[in-house]
């Protein structure tokens, strides 16, 4: 599925987890709306280690229901863009290869933190704590100038990772967190297995990446994010 059909599934996907995450009954929680940015990088066939130099920038809105002094879910968008170079890299395959990308990237995810410290009561020690956090998402990527396979520009994710928050004032929390994406695309930086039905043309032919090795992507990012209660008005049963 390619194009605008990726797009469409892409959409969908994004409204049921804001419908799913609206279901969720409101007693006097404590609601946050945060934006933060920071730098988006992948591995895979191109880049094998994470690398913080190959940041490109991506940006990030949340918003957060917090049920518990522990447990906070999130609704997550992320977009930015993501690339690859092979010219920069000191390895006589990939000179030869001298593949690179450069796509662009949006998420959106549903996320289960986890706080390992209640900061935000008056009577608290400590004024932030470190959380973890995990969810499942959905991705959608372009930017290819030639697609080099056939696989669906719509993925689903799973994203995980963890963070420190700090909360500065009655309403303002500072985010920083690292979180990873695992993908089950082989197509992000446009580089897998040879094809199939194409075995015996590319026989000998090393330009194709490994398709057995999924690509994944990583955001490291800081936020600032406005806390407020929402109070639900009583019945009036008159």
């Amino acid at each position: 599925m390619r194009g605008p059909s990726g797009m469409h599934v892409f959409a969908k996907f994004s409204l049921i987890f804001l419908l799913f995450l609206g279901g969720f009954s409101v007693n006097a929680q404590y609601q946050e709306v945060g934006l933060g940015f920071g730098g988006l990088t992948y591995t895979g066939d191109i880049t094998r280690y994470y690398e913080i130099k190959d940041n490109s920038p991506g940006i990030y809105g949340l918003f957060r229901r917090n049920v518990s002094e522990a447990i906070s879910l999130r609704a997550n968008v992320l977009g930015g863009k993501i690339r690859g170079n092979e010219r920069y890299i000191p390895d006589a395959f990939s000179e030869r290869r001298s593949h690179s990308f450069n796509i662009n990237i949006i998420e959106t995810s549903f996320l289960m933190e986890y706080n390992f410290l209640d900061f935000r009561d008056d009577k608290a020690l400590f004024d932030g704590s470190p959380f973890l956090f995990v969810g499942v998402g959905g991705m959608y990527f372009w930017g290819h100038e030639e697609a080099n396979g056939n696989y669906n520009d719509f993925q689903l994710v799973l994203p995980f990772g963890g963070g420190y928050k700090h909360q500065f004032s009655p309403n303002f929390i500072l985010g920083i967190e690292f979180g990873v994406r695992k993908t089950f695309t082989d197509y992000l930086d446009n580089l897998s297995g040879i094809p199939e039905d194409q075995t015996q043309a590319f026989k000998g032919n090393f330009e194709h990446g490994n398709k057995y090795n999924t690509d994944w992507y990583y955001f490291l990012g800081i936020s600032i994010n406005y806390g407020f209660f929402i109070i639900p008005c009583p019945h009036n049963y008159n």
